[in-house]
């Protein structure tokens, strides 16, 4: 078979080769004969007697020989020469042979040395044998046999080394080899995973139509198609689940294609249907030589449809959905640059409207669209690089001025923007789903934070984290707070979740049950912007709460007249009859915190204090300032 010349470089041109050729001379020339590689060092740890009878016989065979009459000379003479040839006999430091075989075996690293014990009896070679003597020869010494055994175990343990060398190379020529292949398939445009065109090849077959593309009837449709939360399957399955399930999903895509019949078309035969995976789970759809594109509207719907249906991974039923942008090219017209942006912006259109949809690409999505798909992607980017960080606000004692808690904020420090406002970017987050993932994020390293703030010697501090709607919805919650508790070795009494009144208080009995399951973990749950939205007062009963937060809208306007402080009075009053503990932000004047304190609301926060500062600033304000709460029994151990 004829070695392709990247295989044979791959595999060292031929370098092996060589090794062998040595090998098999080796094997031929007479034991105990080493012209051209020096005389092999022997150390014979031998009784006189024998160590006399035996000398000459050595010497003259060839070997270096170093002769040991004791344990301690023994070891000295191995550690200081490193000898590849040792001879033990038995009756060697009165009858202490077999352990100076395994002392020396371990010395010399198990198979470093070969170790050849003469033996008396029976028991002898027992003893040899378990102390991993590489062979044995009886009493009386046949010394020319014994040379050649040593000249012969010497060559045989340099072969060995040698195969195990070939070994390992030829497993890098593999590894090398494969690494080949995979970036010839990458070159010749096929994703390795799922066998599909890559987005070079796709791009490249859509420059081609488009210039094709030249009278009515031959219009170009690319469609994006972005699989549904499916970062679930690898954090709940694992990631070679994942794979298995975007092979099916390519495998469904093709058969789709095969077995559709997009009519009407300009002529049969003409339609281009061509499938490909661009990364990760997104992939995308081109059809050429479209005479009505309305018909997309129906395959859109049979895509989704198609996908579906439930996909058996490891004896799991994972159901999918997704989302596809579609934009359609003027005949000669489009550039692919620009039908890729323009269908990703319908992508994001029909994201936004929480998966399951398609969209085509309007003109009347091109402007704040847009900006919102740039902004989503430069987020994305900015999560994945680890770039946004948790800033904390200190929640204080009205009466004391300690530092009883801490709210874990988000902000997000980009590079050429500056400081992007969370008004900004959270929605952004929370329409396309991203907000789930960063939520986590924030409550791990809020914990993750409040444990290292602890083990630093400060006092402990309740961490109030915020849960956006897409969170519960997500449901998940529960097994992130769980795992985040653990990891960071925290009670659950020192979390606090915030939950925004608009998101919150309404009739869902799978949410309600949510709620109870975190109260029954033992975390605090506390209604944030209390008192902007239009929840019924009665949803504070039935849901398992702890405390409100009164929004800073209303903090704002204690001291105006405009009838914030009498609604501020009435939602104090009210919590306190329910036994809810208050929070009230945006404090930012001593008369609203007079004002606060004397209606008996237990907490405040806001400019007044100061804003959300890095944690080693927070760390010295606590420090300077005290803290507000006893420590809990559990804080130094691991929450339940």
């Amino acid at each position: 078979m004829r070695m392709s010349g990247t295989l044979s470089a791959l595999l060292g041109g031929g370098r092996l080769l060589p090794m062998f050729k040595r090998n098999a001379a080796s094997a031929a020339a007479p034991a105990a004969t080493f012209a051209g590689d020096g005389r092999p060092t022997l150390l014979a740890c031998l009784a006189p007697s024998a160590l006399a009878q035996g000398r000459r016989p050595m010497e003259e065979a060839g070997f270096d020989l170093l002769a040991a009459t004791g344990w301690e000379e023994a070891r000295a003479l191995f550690d200081a020469h490193q000898p590849r040839l040792v001879v033990v006999q038995s009756t060697f430091d009165h009858g202490a042979g077999a352990k100076l075989c395994a002392t020396l075996r371990r010395r010399a690293g198990g198979e470093g040395a070969v170790v050849v014990a003469v033996c008396a009896g029976d028991r002898d070679v027992a003893e040899a044998l378990a102390a991993e003597a590489t062979d044995v020869m009886r009493t009386p010494v046949h010394w020319e046999l014994l040379s050649r055994r040593l000249g012969a175990l010497l060559q045989a343990a340099d072969t060995t080394a040698e195969l195990r060398q070939y070994r390992s190379e030829l497993e890098y020529s593999r590894r090398m080899a494969a690494d080949a292949c995979q970036q010839l398939e990458e070159r010749r445009g096929v994703d390795r995973l799922t066998g599909l065109p890559n987005r070079e090849v796709l791009e490249e077959l859509m420059a081609r139509s488009l210039a094709r593309s030249r009278g009515p009837g031959s219009a170009v449709a690319l469609m994006l198609l972005d699989l549904d939360r499916f970062s679930e399957i690898n954090e709940t399955l694992g990631r070679k689940s994942g794979d298995e399930a975007l092979r099916q999903v390519a495998e469904r895509l093709s058969a789709f294609l095969r077995s559709s019949d997009l009519e009407p078309r300009l002529r049969p035969g003409l339609l281009l249907r061509a499938a490909a995976r661009l990364s990760g789970d997104e992939f995308a759809l081109l059809l050429t030589s479209l005479a009505d594109p309305a018909v997309l509207s129906g395959f859109a719907e049979g895509v989704l449809d198609t996908l579906s249906a439930p996909i058996r991974v490891d004896g799991t039923d994972v159901f999918l959905s997704a989302s596809i942008g579609i934009s359609i090219s003027a005949a000669g017209a489009s550039q692919g640059e620009i039908l890729f942006q323009q269908a990703e912006t319908a992508l994001y259109e029909a994201k936004r409207r929480g998966g399951r949809a398609w969209r085509f690409y309007s003109s009347a999505h091109s402007g704040a669209a847009e900006r919102k798909l740039g902004m989503d992607r430069m987020l994305r980017r900015a999560f994945d690089r680890g770039e946004l960080v948790v800033h904390y606000q200190p929640l204080v004692e009205p009466a004391t001025g300690r530092v009883s808690g801490a709210e874990a904020l988000l902000r997000w420090p980009e590079p050429e923007l500056g400081w992007v406002p969370p008004a900004v970017f959270v929605p952004i987050a929370e329409e396309t789903g991203l907000m789930v993932r960063i939520g986590e994020w924030v409550l791990r390293e809020a914990c993750r934070q409040l444990r290292s703030w602890i083990d630093s010697g400060m006092p402990p501090v309740r961490m109030a984290v915020n849960v956006s709607r897409c969170q519960l919805e997500h449901g998940r919650l529960l097994s992130a707070v769980s795992s985040a508790l653990r990891d960071a070795r925290l009670p659950a009494e020192l979390v606090e979740l915030e939950l925004s009144e608009r998101g919150v208080l309404r009739r869902d009995p799978e949410l309600e049950a949510q709620l109870h399951d975190l109260k029954e973990l033992g975390v605090r749950l506390v209604v944030d912007d209390f008192g902007t939205g239009d929840a019924s007062i009665t949803y504070l009963r039935q849901f398992p709460l702890d405390g409100l937060k009164v929004d800073r809208s209303l903090v704002s306007g204690l001291q105006d007249g405009s009838g914030d402080a009498a609604i501020t009075a009435a939602i104090l009053a009210m919590a306190h009859q329910l036994k809810l503990g208050v929070v009230a932000e945006g404090v930012e004047k001593q008369g609203q915190l007079d004002w606060l304190a004397g209606f008996g609301c237990e907490q405040v926060q806001g400019f007044f204090f100061s804003a959300a500062v890095a944690p080693d600033e927070f760390r010295r304000m606590v420090l300077s300032r005290g803290s507000g709460i006893a420590a809990p029994a559990a804080a130094q151990g691991v929450s339940r």
